[in-house]
């Protein structure tokens, strides 16, 4: 039992240390694409901060690229 513990707390630590780069890596992202002023004029619209901050798809497309 304490074996199959020690494995599912290793997944879960693997897990999130890569929720963890990948949200770096989206927040990079995003803070390249402010330096333009058509996004940040989007970016600051009340109607799109949320899905840039909070969109799971949005988030993971601007993360792959």
């Amino acid at each position: 039992m304490g074996e199959l513990l020690s494995l599912a707390l290793d997944f879960l630590f693997v897990a999130l240390m890569s929720l963890h780069n990948s949200t770096k890596h989206t927040d990079k992202h995003l803070d390249m694409l402010k330096e333009y002023d058509w996004f940040t004029t989007l970016y600051y619209n009340p109607k799109y901060t949320r899905l840039f901050n909070h969109n799971k798809q949005i988030r993971g497309y601007i993360g792959q690229r």
